[in-house]
């Protein structure tokens, strides 16, 4: 038995010197226990060792300045110390609390029993929640506004201080003509080898020039020949085969100006002709009167127009000047109107068209 070893220590004694109440065995053992409760004897007494009288006294290596033991303090142990618990303490408080991590913890007695431990592990885990959400957000805030600073232009001029001021609008930007407003445009023909039906043709896509360029006004034109001279009225009145009375042509100059004019999407000819003496070509045109549109029906441009030979002519005003017009297709708007003003003879193949001619040289 283990406990034999402490026995074999004691200084051996007489056993006359011994009482009967000593001569009980030093050890007890579990087996001694055992038999006990199972012959219904005394639940068995906590362990305890037995006390041996001894002349003997041992100094206690571990105690303060070499402080003297009892014999009781050292029969049992090899060393010279008896824990306090196993002889004061009764045997329910050398019961130790333990804590969920198995550690034993002493309490004093009447105290509450506290299980710090967990307490401070709850803590530490709130702590760590509370970090983490942090931390989370802080990143989130950061790639919010690390995303939005990559997203805007890197090195831009920091804008200056404006003052407002007032912006004139600019007009209406007319796109350019190809052709000239303020002045006449040329118009070549190749007077050795040209028809009236060609001479016809230039004109009608001359027209559908100005007509696509969206020009409101008169374009005026001078007839060259191929090369680049003035073309005379006579000239082209015989190219064109204008059946113009002699006494009346006579009287014309040799310079004109060619109108070309939008009138209302329709497109309509005139003529700016010079004569030698106002007076004359007035009574030589009060009498071929009735013949003038068919003379001109070459300046109409639809192919499909009938003109009669003699058409009734009246009067009509416009601002200063007098008017003479004769109709020739009333549903298309064709007439022949003419003004004369000073040694002027103004013609055109409409009312508009006569009317903004007269404008255009009233300037």
């Amino acid at each position: 038995m283990a406990f034999a070893w402490f026995s074999n220590k004691q200084s051996p004694k007489p056993e006359s010197s011994r009482s009967s109440s000593e001569a009980d065995p030093l050890v007890r053992t579990m087996q001694d226990d055992i038999e006990s409760i199972k012959s219904g004897n005394v639940s068995p007494k906590p362990f305890q060792f037995k006390q041996v009288p001894s002349s003997r006294t041992t100094a206690n290596p571990f105690g303060a300045e070499g402080e003297q033991l009892s014999p009781a303090e050292q029969v049992g142990n090899p060393f010279g110390i008896v824990p306090e618990q196993f002889q004061s303490r009764p045997a329910e408080q050398l019961e130790q609390p333990k804590l969920d991590n198995g550690l034993n913890v002493l309490v004093p007695a009447g105290e509450l029993l506290v299980n710090q431990p967990q307490n401070n592990h709850r803590k530490l885990r709130l702590i760590i929640i509370i970090m983490a959400i942090l931390l989370l957000l802080g990143g989130g805030a950061f790639y919010f506004f690390w995303n939005n600073q990559s997203q805007e232009p890197e090195n831009l001029p920091v804008p200056a201080a404006v003052t407002e001021t007032p912006v004139d609008v600019p007009p209406d930007i007319i796109p350019e003509s190809p052709f000239a407003l303020d002045k006449p445009n040329y118009l070549s023909i190749n007077t050795e080898t040209v028809s009236p039906a060609e001479i016809r043709q230039i004109l009608s896509q001359t027209a559908e020039r100005v007509k696509g360029a969206q020009i409101t006004t008169p374009i005026a034109f001078l007839i060259t020949d191929q090369n680049n001279n003035p073309l005379a009225f006579s000239r082209l009145a015989f190219l064109l085969k204008l059946d113009v009375a002699s006494e009346a042509l006579d009287l014309i100059d040799e310079t004109f100006t060619v109108y070309i004019y939008n009138d209302a999407s329709n497109m309509r000819l005139g003529l700016a002709l010079t004569l030698k003496d106002a007076q004359a070509a007035a009574l030589a045109l009060a009498k071929t009167e009735p013949s003038l549109p068919y003379a001109f029906r070459a300046l109409i441009l639809e192919p499909d127009v009938s003109v009669a030979k003699n058409t009734t002519f009246r009067s009509n005003a416009y601002n200063q000047y007098s008017i003479r017009f004769a109709n020739i297709d009333s549903e298309r708007g064709l007439s022949l109107d003419y003004a004369l003003k000073d040694n002027q003879w103004y013609i055109g193949m409409s009312k508009y068209t006569l009317r903004a001619i007269l404008d255009m040289n009233a300037k």
